[in-house]
């Protein structure tokens, strides 16, 4: 297969094609809890930090956490200690809506998601690793007074990815 244009848009594997991408694997657990008295009219997620739905399904989901990947099959596992940090850091942040109840594990989830070290998102053009060393070895210095070039980027390769921290803001 030929293509003028690929777009790497597949989390991690991105490196396969890119392996100048810092990307990182982040394993992250959403908590299902039941409805409260308080919580039961809620009809917009409330973000704090982590987040609240409204009800889906007769639950909400309360999450999420956000830890480096053990890279084995344990980090698509929901834990009963992720489901207790998830729960304990929305009752810091509003104390009182799911007071009382414990997470249902039976619907909690894991999964990996990647991230890159600033948690901001990789769009657009990915950039020729050997020509951004070149062009601007100086940068750490702090030689802001130099006139550097135009930056350089692979031919026809773009990515979307590291989504996982805070998806596309």
């Amino acid at each position: 297969v030929t293509a003028d244009v690929v777009v790497l848009a597949n989390a991690g594997e991105a490196r396969t094609f890119a392996p100048e991408l810092s990307l990182l694997a982040r394993r992250g657990q959403i908590s299902a809890a039941p409805p409260t008295a308080h919580s039961r009219h809620l009809r917009a997620v409330l973000n704090y930090g982590g987040a609240i739905t409204p009800l889906i399904e007769g639950h909400h989901y309360v999450g999420a956490t956000f830890a480096p990947a053990r890279g084995d099959a344990s980090d698509a596992v929901p834990t009963a200690e992720d489901d207790a940090r998830n729960l304990a850091a929305l009752t810091q942040a509003m104390p009182g809506l799911l007071e009382g109840i414990d997470a249902n594990r039976s619907l909690s989830r894991a999964a990996v998601r990647w991230s890159t070290p600033d948690h901001l998102a990789v769009a657009g053009p990915v950039p020729d690793p050997g020509a951004y060393r070149d062009d601007y070895d100086g940068l750490h210095h702090g030689r802001h007074w130099v006139r550097y070039p135009r930056a350089r980027y692979r031919r026809g390769l773009f990515a979307l990815t590291g989504l996982g921290a805070y998806g596309l803001v």
